[in-house]
């Protein structure tokens, strides 16, 4: 149900400049991630889908963007400003690229993307991490 809209996205994001990938989202970090800077488009909730007519659906959908860049510590074990910038820039671009705009649902579009959140996660040594995440509402 949700392909379509990933390769929506995916097609939205590819041109950034320094995105080296975009995967949709299946827990990589248990992985070996082998390019960066990366994303990865996750829907991580359920799509609860609300009978509007006889023949009408709608949902509400969540997309989290992970925005995912090396940042390994410099001699003082600090992440050097160049590579926090850098990273956060991107962030700006994603944002930028699917904020406003609707995207490919099933056979039609959704209404447009609202971004509402941002996350930096820390979990992951020699990772800088952020959840960009954007909700939308698509009938069907």
């Amino acid at each position: 149900m949700l392909y379509k809209t990933f390769k929506d996205i995916r097609t939205k994001l590819t041109p950034i400049p320094g995105i080296k990938a975009v995967q949709w989202f299946n827990a990589q970090y248990d992985g070996i991630i082998h390019t960066q800077p990366i994303v990865f488009i996750e829907f991580p909730d359920m799509l609860k889908i609300e009978k509007l007519t006889k023949t009408d659906r709608r949902t509400p959908i969540v997309i989290r963007i992970h925005l995912v860049s090396a940042a390994v510590a410099d001699a003082g074990n600090s992440i050097p400003d160049e590579v926090i910038e850098a990273h956060e820039n991107l962030g700006h671009l994603v944002i930028e690229k699917l904020e406003n705009i609707p995207i490919v649902f099933q056979a039609g579009f959704t209404r447009e993307l609202e971004h509402t959140g941002w996350q930096h996660y820390q979990k992951y040594k020699g990772w800088m991490i952020t959840f960009i995440e954007f909700t939308t509402r698509a009938i069907f």
